[in-house]
């Protein structure tokens, strides 16, 4: 009760204070997909602004 963060897993019943695997891959993919996300914006945005003088975003 010190009041930090821990992981548990339920179907090994296993408790651990350090981030499992499967969830630093889940972040980072989150996280990828978050900068796609951004950079697509941008391209779509700098785009209209080429083609039509201004941004439809």
């Amino acid at each position: 009760p010190d009041g930090r963060s821990y992981y548990y897993n339920t179907v090994t019943k296993q408790s651990s204070w350090e981030k499992p695997d499967d969830l630093k891959s889940l972040s980072e993919v989150v996280h990828t997909l978050s900068l796609k996300k951004r950079v697509n914006k941008y391209l779509i945005q700098n785009f209209c602004r080429n083609v039509h003088g201004k941004s439809l975003l």
